[in-house]
């Protein structure tokens, strides 16, 4: 999409960032898309990406670890 550089400049946008377009009946609103700060997925995101076999793999692979005795000032 190209939209003049007066109406770029007067929305104080730049070429190349992302907008979100909306359609209503023969209208179309377009509005600057706020990009997500960095680090802040919602808890569904955040599970979404597990994977249960690497978790299961994680777990057996740390058994021993996770069940030994503490070896120093380690508080458990």
């Amino acid at each position: 999409m190209t939209i003049p550089k007066e109406t770029l400049t007067q929305m104080n946008w730049e070429a190349g960032m992302v907008v979100e377009l909306h359609p209503a009946g023969q209208s179309l609103t377009v509005t600057l898309k706020q990009p997500r700060p960095r680090g802040k997925k919602s808890l569904a995101e955040l599970l979404k990406g597990i994977d249960k076999d690497e978790i299961q793999q994680l777990n057996e692979a740390m058994g021993d670890v996770l069940n030994s005795p503490p070896v120093g000032k380690e508080i458990v």
